[in-house]
Protein backbone atom coordinates (compact mmCIF):
# COMPACT_ATOMS: atom_id res chain seq x y z
CA UNK A 1 0.00 0.00 0.00
CA UNK A 2 2.99 2.33 0.12
CA UNK A 3 2.12 3.91 -3.23
CA UNK A 4 -1.43 4.59 -2.02
CA UNK A 5 -0.50 6.31 1.23
CA UNK A 6 -0.19 10.05 0.78
CA UNK A 7 1.70 10.73 3.98
CA UNK A 8 3.38 8.38 6.43
CA UNK A 9 4.13 9.50 9.97
CA UNK A 10 4.74 8.00 13.38
CA UNK A 11 3.06 9.25 16.52
CA UNK A 12 5.73 9.26 19.23
CA UNK A 13 5.05 7.45 22.47
CA UNK A 14 4.45 9.39 25.66
CA UNK A 15 5.34 8.65 29.23
CA UNK A 16 2.31 7.76 31.34
CA UNK A 17 1.18 10.38 33.85
CA UNK A 18 -0.23 9.15 37.12
CA UNK A 19 -2.40 10.93 39.66
CA UNK A 20 -3.24 10.60 43.32
CA UNK A 21 -6.61 9.98 44.90
CA UNK A 22 -7.81 12.53 47.43
CA UNK A 23 -9.71 9.83 49.33
CA UNK A 24 -9.31 6.18 50.32
CA UNK A 25 -10.86 3.60 48.04
CA UNK A 26 -12.20 0.59 49.90
CA UNK A 27 -9.18 -1.71 50.44
CA UNK A 28 -11.04 -4.65 48.88
CA UNK A 29 -10.82 -2.91 45.51
CA UNK A 30 -7.05 -3.18 45.39
CA UNK A 31 -7.34 -6.95 45.85
CA UNK A 32 -9.35 -7.10 42.60
CA UNK A 33 -6.91 -4.97 40.61
CA UNK A 34 -3.49 -5.88 39.28
CA UNK A 35 -2.20 -2.36 39.99
CA UNK A 36 -2.45 0.34 42.60
CA UNK A 37 -1.77 3.40 40.45
CA UNK A 38 -4.20 5.39 38.35
CA UNK A 39 -3.59 7.48 35.26
CA UNK A 40 -4.02 11.20 35.89
CA UNK A 41 -7.39 11.34 34.09
CA UNK A 42 -8.63 8.38 36.15
CA UNK A 43 -7.53 9.91 39.45
CA UNK A 44 -9.05 13.29 38.52
CA UNK A 45 -12.38 11.69 37.59
CA UNK A 46 -12.46 9.37 40.63
CA UNK A 47 -11.78 12.37 42.89
CA UNK A 48 -14.53 14.41 41.25
CA UNK A 49 -17.07 11.59 41.50
CA UNK A 50 -16.13 11.07 45.14
CA UNK A 51 -16.85 14.79 45.72
CA UNK A 52 -20.31 14.34 44.18
CA UNK A 53 -19.57 16.19 40.98
CA UNK A 54 -21.05 15.33 37.58
CA UNK A 55 -18.28 14.05 35.35
CA UNK A 56 -17.84 13.57 31.61
CA UNK A 57 -14.85 11.51 30.58
CA UNK A 58 -13.57 11.82 27.02
CA UNK A 59 -10.35 10.02 26.24
CA UNK A 60 -9.15 7.69 23.55
CA UNK A 61 -10.19 4.06 23.27
CA UNK A 62 -8.69 1.69 25.85
CA UNK A 63 -7.60 4.49 28.16
CA UNK A 64 -9.41 3.18 31.25
CA UNK A 65 -12.66 5.17 31.16
CA UNK A 66 -14.81 2.22 32.19
CA UNK A 67 -12.61 1.48 35.18
CA UNK A 68 -13.41 4.94 36.54
CA UNK A 69 -17.12 4.35 36.90
CA UNK A 70 -16.67 0.70 37.83
CA UNK A 71 -14.38 1.57 40.74
CA UNK A 72 -16.60 4.46 41.82
CA UNK A 73 -19.57 2.11 41.98
CA UNK A 74 -17.69 -0.69 43.73
CA UNK A 75 -16.30 1.71 46.33
CA UNK A 76 -19.77 3.00 47.16
CA UNK A 77 -21.29 -0.51 47.08
CA UNK A 78 -18.75 -1.64 49.65
CA UNK A 79 -19.34 1.38 51.88
CA UNK A 80 -23.15 1.66 51.54
CA UNK A 81 -25.12 -1.62 51.64
CA UNK A 82 -28.25 0.04 50.20
CA UNK A 83 -26.64 1.93 47.29
CA UNK A 84 -27.88 1.24 43.76
CA UNK A 85 -26.43 2.07 40.34
CA UNK A 86 -27.81 2.43 36.83
CA UNK A 87 -25.69 2.06 33.73
CA UNK A 88 -27.26 3.27 30.50
CA UNK A 89 -25.98 2.08 27.13
CA UNK A 90 -27.27 2.76 23.61
CA UNK A 91 -26.91 -0.89 22.50
CA UNK A 92 -27.49 -4.26 24.15
CA UNK A 93 -24.15 -5.63 22.95
CA UNK A 94 -22.25 -2.77 24.57
CA UNK A 95 -24.22 -3.17 27.80
CA UNK A 96 -23.44 -6.88 27.95
CA UNK A 97 -19.75 -6.29 27.31
CA UNK A 98 -19.54 -3.78 30.15
CA UNK A 99 -21.62 -5.98 32.43
CA UNK A 100 -19.17 -8.85 31.92
CA UNK A 101 -16.26 -6.53 32.69
CA UNK A 102 -17.97 -5.22 35.84
CA UNK A 103 -18.80 -8.75 37.02
CA UNK A 104 -15.21 -9.80 36.42
CA UNK A 105 -13.99 -7.20 38.93
CA UNK A 106 -16.66 -7.78 41.56
CA UNK A 107 -16.09 -11.53 41.21
CA UNK A 108 -12.70 -10.95 42.85
CA UNK A 109 -14.24 -9.24 45.88
CA UNK A 110 -15.77 -11.79 48.29
CA UNK A 111 -17.74 -9.07 50.13
CA UNK A 112 -19.78 -8.54 46.93
CA UNK A 113 -20.43 -12.22 46.21
CA UNK A 114 -24.18 -11.77 46.76
CA UNK A 115 -24.46 -8.54 44.77
CA UNK A 116 -27.32 -8.63 42.28
CA UNK A 117 -26.18 -7.23 38.92
CA UNK A 118 -28.78 -7.51 36.19
CA UNK A 119 -29.65 -6.46 32.69
CA UNK A 120 -33.01 -4.76 32.40
CA UNK A 121 -33.88 -4.30 28.75
CA UNK A 122 -36.53 -5.37 26.24
CA UNK A 123 -35.21 -8.94 26.27
CA UNK A 124 -35.55 -9.32 30.04
CA UNK A 125 -38.18 -11.96 30.69
CA UNK A 126 -41.37 -10.68 32.32
CA UNK A 127 -41.01 -13.35 35.00
CA UNK A 128 -37.56 -11.97 35.95
CA UNK A 129 -38.47 -8.28 36.09
CA UNK A 130 -40.02 -8.28 39.55
CA UNK A 131 -36.97 -9.97 41.09
CA UNK A 132 -34.70 -7.45 39.41
CA UNK A 133 -36.76 -4.54 40.75
CA UNK A 134 -36.67 -5.98 44.25
CA UNK A 135 -33.10 -7.29 44.49
CA UNK A 136 -30.82 -5.64 41.93
CA UNK A 137 -28.32 -3.09 43.16
CA UNK A 138 -26.79 -2.57 39.73
CA UNK A 139 -28.70 -2.59 36.46
CA UNK A 140 -27.56 -2.26 32.88
CA UNK A 141 -30.30 -0.72 30.79
CA UNK A 142 -31.09 1.71 27.96
CA UNK A 143 -33.08 4.96 27.63
CA UNK A 144 -36.11 3.18 26.17
CA UNK A 145 -36.51 0.92 29.20
CA UNK A 146 -36.20 3.86 31.56
CA UNK A 147 -38.96 5.61 29.59
CA UNK A 148 -41.32 2.67 29.00
CA UNK A 149 -40.83 0.48 32.05
CA UNK A 150 -38.96 2.04 34.97
CA UNK A 151 -40.41 5.55 35.17
CA UNK A 152 -44.06 4.61 34.53
CA UNK A 153 -43.71 2.01 37.30
CA UNK A 154 -41.58 4.14 39.63
CA UNK A 155 -43.59 3.03 42.68
CA UNK A 156 -42.35 -0.53 42.08
CA UNK A 157 -38.81 0.81 41.69
CA UNK A 158 -39.05 2.96 44.84
CA UNK A 159 -36.24 1.26 46.80
CA UNK A 160 -33.89 1.17 43.80
CA UNK A 161 -34.54 4.80 42.80
CA UNK A 162 -34.42 6.10 46.39
CA UNK A 163 -30.94 4.59 46.83
CA UNK A 164 -29.63 5.48 43.35
CA UNK A 165 -26.15 6.94 43.83
CA UNK A 166 -24.64 6.95 40.34
CA UNK A 167 -26.09 7.02 36.84
CA UNK A 168 -23.59 6.32 34.07
CA UNK A 169 -24.50 7.25 30.50
CA UNK A 170 -22.05 5.55 28.18
CA UNK A 171 -21.28 6.68 24.62
CA UNK A 172 -22.65 10.15 25.30
CA UNK A 173 -21.79 11.31 21.78
CA UNK A 174 -24.54 9.01 20.40
CA UNK A 175 -27.25 11.05 22.10
CA UNK A 176 -27.62 13.98 19.72
CA UNK A 177 -30.31 15.43 17.49
CA UNK A 178 -33.88 14.26 18.04
CA UNK A 179 -32.69 11.09 19.81
CA UNK A 180 -30.54 13.20 22.12
CA UNK A 181 -33.48 15.50 22.90
CA UNK A 182 -35.65 12.51 23.76
CA UNK A 183 -32.97 11.02 26.01
CA UNK A 184 -32.42 14.40 27.69
CA UNK A 185 -36.11 14.53 28.58
CA UNK A 186 -36.03 10.96 29.89
CA UNK A 187 -33.01 11.85 32.04
CA UNK A 188 -34.80 14.95 33.33
CA UNK A 189 -37.74 12.75 34.36
CA UNK A 190 -35.37 10.25 35.99
CA UNK A 191 -33.78 13.01 38.06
Amino acid sequence: YNGQIKENFVIPSRTAKYGELSFQLAPEIYQALDHDKFYSHQADALNAIHEGENVIITTSTSSGKSLIYQLSAIDILLKDPEATFMYIFPTKALAQDHKRSFESIIGKIPQLADLHVNTYDGDTEQADRRGIREKARVIFTNPDMIHTSILPNHINWKHFLFNLKVVVVDELHIYRGLFGSNVALVMRRLL
